[in-house]
């Protein structure tokens, strides 16, 4: 070293000297011209993150390589004290405005390491401490092998030590974003057990912008009919619009690049099979904070989740459709078999007509038979009719013993004639918002269908108790039973085995039950009866 106005202390080139000046001049043109190919292919937040990097490099290695002249002897004044400044003050504008550092990672790593490293070093000094007169005792104590042994230790308890301590850290110094982060990462295990889209977006919405407390926050998803993407509160965006063109493009998160009449400024894509099929769209925290790295992972996270279900939303429509064309061929199949019964008696019937006009006998049964057979029809289709475009419940607190009570009056007569005994065993049931037309009409389908099954007499249970805070109705018959393999077929539009009656009554009761979210199971045995087990909610 020696004195080189204005420094008191300047250094002295080896014969080195020039090779490390060169190295250095290398590298860092090396890195100038990495960030400038990035710049050009960059965009949005991470060209104006590279602008500032790039800018402040050139400033500052630009004035500190001015530097390495006065050691060559060549009288520059070394410009470093002024650019340097400049460098630092460029990089915190950048790591404050454009998210070029999130400094809360750097502060919470610090913390982490410097507890670990304290946690270590303690234990490890406690360890030599504690085990040097064992290991002396018993081995004569070996230094390396009580080394080799902490070191298996620490191994062992690095990753979940390491996980608490942060974990802790988080807690203490970091609450709020521990909290959303926290809920973000729930949020994303809970909508995989969604299917119902509106339900899906309601909670993402509510639960996000809670979370984050953001100024704002609106769910796109794709249509596959209008080939838009719609959101219920934010309007619609065609395919061709630069925003989906860009998403579409990228497959990754937007920030800082989205039209002001888009709202959000944060763009997030739901991605199924490198497809784009939906995205969230969020502002800016209210707080004033910048989205942090592990923000947009877990919302990447959250976002892929929901793609999930909407693929599995858009498969269970798919299958729900075809459930419903195959539920219309077996209704379609089952009506053709009822009218084609009635309408072949009448024809028969009537082909015979001219021949027999003089017959009363035969005019007689033609009359008794005709017009019972056109109603017969009419009442299919009245039925149908009921069946395809049921009215919309009326829910209100109704008592399911009034209800069972007004059945069996109705059919006191009919159980008498063909001598049913009638056996009631009723359990402590609260009331339960149903509609009571509606309730009345599935359990008398049930009760009629029992009667029917004891043509020679029998018995009827009614029972009911209350199950997991559910009211349950179990109407059980001595009567023929239903064989194992039609039992998964009685609930069917038009299925019947009794040569008589539509084949709807079955299917309605199915229908109000499902319309009140209860269930209803059957067991049976031929030759020993069938219960009906009904199940609807409190």
């Amino acid at each position: 070293m020696t004195p080189h106005p204005p420094f008191r202390y300047y250094p002295v080139p080896g014969p080195a000297y020039p090779f490390y000046a060169l190295e250095l001049l290398a590298l860092v043109s090396y890195g100038i011209l990495e960030l400038i190919l990035n710049f050009r292919s960059s965009h949005g937040l991470r060209k104006n993150q590279i602008a500032y990097v790039l800018s402040a490099s050139i400033i500052g290695f630009g004035g500190g390589g001015l530097a390495f002249l006065p050691v060559f002897g060549i009288p520059v004044y070394p410009l470093w004290q002024f650019t340097m400044p400049i460098y630092i003050f460029m990089a915190i504008y950048a790591i404050v405005k454009y998210r070029l550092l999130d400094i809360t990672i750097v502060i919470r790593k610090g913390l982490l390491y410097s507890t670990l490293t304290l946690l270590f070093t303690g234990v490890y000094l406690t360890a030599i401490l504690a085990f040097r007169e064992i290991f002396q005792s018993l081995t004569g104590y070996n230094s390396l092998l009580i080394n080799a042994l902490l070191i298996l230790m620490f191994v062992a308890l690095f990753q979940p030590l390491k996980d608490k301590v942060q974990s802790w850290i988080d807690q203490i110094f970091f609450k709020g974003k521990y909290d959303y982060q926290k809920t973000l990462k729930s949020l994303s295990q809970a909508v995989v057990s969604i299917i119902d889209l509106k339900e899906l977006q309601r909670l993402v919405l509510e639960t996000v912008s809670e979370a984050m407390k953001l100024s704002y926050a609106a769910v796109y998803f794709y249509d596959r009919r209008s080939k838009q993407f719609v959101s219920e509160n934010s309007g619609k965006l065609n395919l061709t619009d630069p925003l989906i063109q860009l998403l579409i493009q990228r497959k990754e998160p937007i920030y800082g690049e989205v039209r002001p009449e888009i709202q959000g400024d944060l763009i997030i894509p739901m991605l199924a099979k490198e497809r784009v099929i939906g995205f969230l769209s969020l502002g800016d925290k209210r707080s004033g904070d910048t989205f942090s790295d592990e923000d947009l992972n877990l919302l990447m996270t959250l976002a892929n989740q929901m793609a999930v279900v909407v693929e599995n939303s858009a498969l269970y429509e798919e299958l729900s459709q075809a459930d419903k064309l195959s539920a219309l061929g077996v209704i379609t199949a089952g009506m053709a078999h009822e009218i084609k019964n009635p309408l072949a008696s009448i024809k028969g019937l009537t082909q015979v007509l001219p021949e027999n006009l003089s017959d009363s006998e035969f005019l007689k049964t033609y009359l008794e038979i005709v017009p019972r057979q056109l109603d017969r029809i009419n009442n299919i289709l009245s039925d149908l009719i009921t069946f395809g475009r049921p009215a919309k419940l009326v829910f209100a607190p109704v008592n399911v013993h009034l209800i069972l009570e007004k059945i069996l009056k109705l059919l006191e007569n009919a159980c008498q004639e063909v001598k049913i005994q009638v056996i009631k065993e009723y359990g402590i049931l609260p009331e339960i918002q149903a509609d009571q037309e509606k309730l009345t009409q599935a359990f008398l389908n049930v009760v009629l269908n029992a009667l029917e099954a004891m043509p020679e007499g029998g018995k009827l249970k009614i029972k009911t108790f209350s199950l997991n805070s559910q009211a349950v109705v179990e109407i059980a018959d001595t009567g023929v039973g239903i064989p194992e393999e039609n039992l998964r077929n009685i609930f069917d539009p038009f299925y019947s085995t009794k040569g008589k009656g539509s084949g709807l009554g079955l299917s309605t009761t199915y229908r109000i039950i499902k319309e009140h979210q209860g269930s209803i199971e059957v067991k049976s045995k031929v030759g020993e009866g069938a219960t009906f087990s009904i199940y609807l909610g409190t």
